[in-house]
């Protein structure tokens, strides 16, 4: 990686375009998320800015608010794993929004905080695929015995079926 590279990604700028312009884009889309990947640790401080809306169109409008681009942003932090540690307080946020992408960011991490274990918990009585993925992430990241994570099981027989089902795919 040359320092021009590094000073590009520094501001947010990935092959000559906002990556996040090329988050919108469906012919760039996968991409731009591949090579935002590719950066590492280096890609976490473009995600935080990202997530705290800090980066914007040319109309002002923050990309965090615009397409897919939360879609993208979420699959590179899977991308990253435990390297995008930093970037977990902004991906609970988005389990909270019932974002489908949210549990496996957060599953990719390997270890959780305390909140975010509880996040997960609360999603795990709910129906469909938000749930099931939830419980697989506290399942990747051995959370299952946290005494929340118990209590809402033992409070719920859809939380157990969830828990259950998640842990026999492991």
């Amino acid at each position: 990686m040359t320092d021009d590279t590094v000073e590009t990604l520094a501001i947010g700028n990935l092959n000559g375009e906002f990556f996040c312009e090329q988050f919108l884009d469906p012919a760039s889309r996968s991409r731009a998320t591949g090579d935002l990947a590719r950066f590492g640790a280096e890609a976490v401080p473009v995600l935080a800015a990202f997530f705290r809306g800090e980066t914007s169109n040319r109309f002002g409008v923050p990309y965090y608010r615009l397409g897919q681009s939360v879609d993208c942003a979420l699959v590179v932090v899977t991308m990253l794993g435990p390297t995008a540690r930093p970037l977990e307080p902004y991906v609970v946020v988005e389990l909270r929004h019932g974002h489908p992408y949210a549990p496996s960011a957060l599953g990719a991490l390997g270890s959780l905080e305390e909140l975010s274990v509880i996040a997960l918990a609360d999603r795990l009585g709910e129906k469909g695929e938000l749930a099931y993925h939830s419980a697989v992430a506290l399942v990747q990241c051995a959370a299952t015995h946290h005494p929340y994570v118990e209590a809402v099981v033992n409070a719920s027989s859809a939380a157990a079926g969830t828990i259950a089902a998640a842990t026999a795919r492991a």
